[in-house]
């Protein structure tokens, strides 16, 4: 059988995990008991590329010299399928020495065969440099030789080396960097600097900057900065949670931002704490283990510190002493078994490395002044007339954000942040208040006053977002028109737009308006006004949406958007004339949040696809190339996967690049596409038409 005969019979929609691993497993056994070589080449590469990003990665560590040894067995097989077995054997030394039962002789022994048959193959030692240096760093003293090198040496030898087909992304690079910077040079500003191509999103790739921000955070959390190590944690913890689900592919940086928000949000830190604990279970992972009991034993400590005394959490761990069937936990009880099982793992490690890194790591004491973490000043004025005092031409300052409450609880968002991530990241049930339905009698009956007051006082106290009432709100005003004045109820609507200082009870007003759909020329300019900021366009665009000009109102605030807000009016945006097609080519992927999540728009529905077909300007081209990038990135969207002709795109877009003369953006471009595809045509292209130009 062909390999995707095996696919579609033994694992073809299967959930990421141990059911896919499983099944592979069978595939691998069915296609050596047929003698299907290739075919089972590729399951076993399958199988551990499964293991690596969707598990533990123990099973890809045992299954691998069983897949070395059939490599092996059949010398036919080394011309086509050699870097396969290196690119995973790269993965295999970057992650073996986190099982504490292998020992350091044995990690001796993987680390010199991969070096071995990196000469054998001719490829770099770069990744084996790579790798030793981040072993050295984690497990061993600062000074501390294996190898025959420190940390410091190793690290210093891969400079030196070529980059070649094993080497990882330019992004995991310079991550790579940066962590070596940090924590074994020290050096804040330098590693900062190595980093700001990753958090501007220049640079980016499945894991980076997720873990970029995870380590950043770490090290400041170290060195005693909260408040820095607080903003990186939720930064972390956000881009680590969209991208991976709950899956425990970047379980140690799941833990590490737990471990960091226990500090500043201990409740917070608790809620986290669940969902990672079921990964530990029959974990054979020992970094993985250590690191979640260690965040488990500290967001017990603080809550303790907080006066908590009593938890619910469900352990997934039967057969230990401390189990309960109701789930519920003496929080002190609770914070010394989770050290004692993270001590279990400390002296592991300890033992095999000949140290005691780990169970310092875990006796760390940690004092920190919670009170520099400053919260920005609540607003003493109404938000439109802050909006007001703010705007130019329709549109605010570059770098304008909403003062929040020093009083909120949760991770600073960027304006609009928070809305977009429910709307396009994550699945809510829409809620309903007996609470709010009664205001909205009190304000029909005609108090619209004292109902702007209980709405504001309603959405504090409940820690309410207005995109998740909306519906139900407007289903009440639909389904109770005999008690509402309409006349009261659009007033109510106005009062909370031009008068409330509580950002969600605009954003409630904005959506009561958008039932009566009637406004006059200032209220209308009012609406436009509070579009400018990107925290209330969303719920501009529905207030004006069935308008006539409705479409006109949205591409003016396209226009004069540029972060979340612009995200949410471009993908409402009809282009129904030429100059939006020709705008959201030129203009629509621009913005500060992340491009990607515009480009399926921006090349589906703009001139793009003429352009291709027709011809473009050397301007034209560039742009072209950062929309099919982005779509290539992997993102937000399902990206280039969204066309049945994706592939075709691309191979469009790379028969205009062979015929310029590509300038130095265009290269770049190139260069990460190729990098980034996961078409191995459009990849051998990208490098046939870079081949032409001299290196850099």
């Amino acid at each position: 059988m062909k390999y995707y005969e095996y696919e579609q019979q033994y694992f073809y929609e299967k959930e990421h995990g141990p059911v896919r691993l499983k099944a592979i497993r069978n595939a691998i056994d069915a296609a050596v008991t047929a003698n299907d070589k290739e075919p089972a080449m590729m399951l076993y590469y399958q199988f551990i590329n499964e293991d690596i990003f969707h598990g533990n990665n123990y099973q890809a560590t045992i299954i691998f010299p069983e897949y070395l040894a059939y490599f092996e067995k059949y010398p036919e097989l080394e011309k086509e399928y050699q870097h396969d077995i290196m690119w995973t054997y790269k993965w295999i030394i970057s992650n073996f020495y986190l099982f504490p039962q292998i020992s350091l002789k044995q990690i001796k022994n993987i680390f010199d065969k991969y070096a071995d048959m990196c000469r054998r193959f001719h490829f770099s030692l770069r990744t084996y440099y790579n790798n030793l240096s981040h072993f050295i760093a984690n497990d061993m003293e600062p000074d501390q030789t294996f190898c025959g090198m420190t940390a410091k040496e190793a690290h210093y030898r891969m400079l030196k080396s070529r980059n070649d087909s094993l080497s990882d992304c330019q992004a995991c690079q310079l991550d790579d960097e940066a962590e070596y910077l940090l924590f074994v040079e020290k050096d804040i500003e330098s590693a900062l600097k190595t980093a700001k191509p990753l958090f501007e999103g220049k640079k980016k790739c499945a894991e980076v900057p997720h873990i970029t921000y995870a380590k950043f955070a770490y090290y400041y959390f170290e060195n005693g900065d909260i408040k820095n190590a607080s903003v990186n944690a939720a930064k972390a913890h956000r881009l680590i949670n969209h991208r991976y689900g709950n899956d425990g592919g970047l379980l140690v940086y799941k833990a590490l931002c737990t471990l960091i928000t226990a500090y500043t949000d201990p409740e917070k830190a608790y809620k986290m704490l669940k969902k990672i604990l079921p990964y530990v279970e029959n974990n054979p992972n020992g970094r993985q283990c250590f690191q979640v009991f260690r965040a488990g034993y500290q967001t017990m400590l603080c809550l303790e510190n907080n006066g908590k005394t009593k938890v619910r959490i469900k352990l997934p761990f039967k057969n230990e002493e401390i189990y309960r069937e109701n789930n519920v936990y003496d929080v002190i009880q609770l914070k010394n078994w989770m050290y004692d099982k993270a001590k279990e793992y400390a002296e592991k490690f300890d033992n095999r490395n000949g140290n005691t890194i780990f169970q310092n790591i875990l006796d760390q004491k940690y004092l920190f002044d919670l009170s520099e973490i400053e919260m920005p000043e609540e607003l003493n004025v109404p938000v439109l007339e802050y909006i007001e005092e703010n705007i130019v031409d329709g549109t605010l300052s570059e770098g304008f954000s909403l003062p929040r409450k020093k009083s909120d609880d949760e991770p600073v968002f960027a304006d609009g942040a928070k809305d977009g991530i429910m709307l396009y990241h994550t699945q809510s049930d829409p809620q309903s208040y007996d609470e709010m339905n009664e205001i909205l009698l009190l304000a029909g009956s005609g108090e619209s006053a004292k109902a702007v007051r209980k709405t504001e006082k309603f959405l504090i106290k409940n820690k309410v977002s207005a995109l998740s009432i909306i519906d139900s709100i407007q289903r009440f005003i639909y389904e109770n028109t005999d008690q509402l004045d309409p006349n009261e109820i659009f007033g109510f609507g106005v009062d909370l737009v031009i008068g409330s200082k509580n950002y969600e009870a605009v954003k409630i007003g904005l959506s009561i308006l958008e039932i009566f759909s009637d406004y006059n020329e200032h209220l209308l300019e009012a609406i436009m006004e509070l579009s400018s900021c990107d925290e209330f366009t969303l719920f501009c665009i529905w207030a004006v949406r069935k308008l006539e000009n409705g479409n006109d109102l949205i591409f003016r605030m396209a226009k004069n958007t540029s972060g979340w807000g612009k995200i949410f009016a471009v993908n409402n945006l009809e282009a129904d004339t030429d100059e939006i097609r020709e705008w959201l080519f030129n203009e629509g992927i621009k913005n500060s949040v992340y491009p990607g999540y515009l480009a399926i728009k921006c090349f589906d529905e703009s001139i793009a696809r003429s352009l291709l077909e027709n011809g473009m300007t050397d301007e034209q081209l560039t742009t072209m190339g950062i929309i099919v990038l982005y779509l290539v990135l992997d993102g937000p969207t399902i990206g280039i996967q969204a066309f049945d002709d994706g592939e075709n795109i691309l191979h469009q877009y790379l028969e205009h690049a062979e015929k310029a003369d590509l300038r130095k953006i265009d290269r770049e471009i190139l260069a990460d596409l190729g990098e980034n595809c996961e078409f191995q045509s459009v990849k051998l292209r990208c490098e046939q038409i870079l081949s032409k130009y001299p290196q850099e």
